[in-house]
């Protein structure tokens, strides 16, 4: 679950934004040598600030230079993004780590992770007093959002810390009233991604009510909450196009981190939400600058950790499965 910003979907799974979409076919650029491939990239939530490395990369034409014109995409959540490019349906997707480990161990297994771009887990429980012990929230209702990674990681750590996880109840609700509900107190606490949902605290003060974040890691949740997928059909078809693709990508958000102004981000990403300002925008920006400080490369440790809090999650054994059959570090020359 990350940060919103309102959008009109143009169907159940997927929505339209039309911003950055240009139109089909290829044409030279200028700074590069091949034509202008058009190129869907399917989003695991609706715009999101951790996503405007993506759409100042685009106006800096870091993009255009790799030959590749953006066609974005919205998907209401990792438990549709993945899927979708699991089964061709796009060939880029962004997605929780933990659903595409989850999928594979399932035996869906057609896509390949070529890419992290958020390397920490993000989840975390907004309430109205710092959570210091997670015994505080059995008995108390919790909201989420239907769909979200975070309700199977919010399980595995009350478990990892001693809690029965159906001791504390779960209300799954739609975006729009999720922290509305929290504010006039029908829930104790919700989950929060920071960074991502930093409007929630803002509506908080608005609203007139005490609350506080507390990310998960403080209790032992360790992962990557946002890595970049291909589809296997891609990667066999077109692997040329999904080192472009990852090159581009990484070098959007290491160059964005580095040197991109305030300004930038708030004006290119309005191209992918225009409701987006900079008192929405920004906050999110400076947490994501200031607590996402590795990109690209896969850590094998990592990803062996992932794998056996995710098996341990679903019940099922990662004894069979190598990390290494779980991403594929080719595609970036930093790598």
């Amino acid at each position: 679950m990350r940060f919103k910003f309102g959008i009109q979907r143009l169907s159940p799974g997927l929505g339209v934004v039309l911003a950055l979409t240009g139109c089909g076919g290829t044409a030279p650029t200028s700074g590069s040598s091949q034509p202008i491939q058009q190129v869907t990239l399917l989003l695991d939530f609706t715009p999101s600030p951790y996503e405007a490395p993506i759409t100042w990369g685009e106006a800096q034409g870091i993009f255009a230079k790799a030959g590749i014109k953006l066609d974005i995409k919205v998907a209401m959540g990792s438990s549709i993004s993945v899927p979708e490019v699991a089964s061709n349906q796009v060939p880029f997707a962004f997605g929780s780590y933990d659903v595409y480990v989850g999928d594979y161990l399932k035996g869906e297994t057609g896509s390949t992770a070529v890419e992290v771009y958020e390397n920490i887990p993000t989840t975390g429980i907004i309430a109205g007093q710092p959570i210091t012990d997670l015994h505080q929230l059995v008995g108390k209702p919790f909201g989420d959002v239907a769909g979200s990674s975070g309700v199977p990681i919010l399980h595995y750590v009350l478990q990892k810390n001693g809690i029965d996880p159906t001791s504390v109840p779960i209300q799954l609700l739609s975006f729009s009233v999720l922290y509305p509900e929290f504010y006039q107190h029908k829930l104790f606490a919700a989950e929060m991604d920071e960074p991502g949902d930093e409007d929630a605290l803002d509506g908080a003060q608005k609203a007139g009510v005490p609350a506080f974040y507390t990310p998960l890691t403080n209790f032992g949740l360790t992962g990557y909450s946002a890595v970049i997928l291909a589809s296997n059909q891609t990667v066999k078809s077109d692997p040329g196009l999904v080192k472009r693709m990852a090159t581009a990508i990484y070098q959007s958000e290491v160059q964005a981190v580095k040197s991109a102004t305030d300004q930038e981000i708030v004006t290119d990403f309005q191209a992918l939400s225009p409701t987006a300002n900079a008192a929405t925008v920004l906050p999110a920006w400076h947490d994501f600058k200031s607590q996402v400080t590795g990109f690209g490369c896969f850590d094998p440790s990592a990803v062996s950790s992932i794998l056996q809090r995710v098996a341990a999650q679903q019940g099922n054994a990662a004894a069979n499965v190598a990390p290494a059959s779980l991403f594929n570090n080719s595609y970036l020359p930093s790598c």
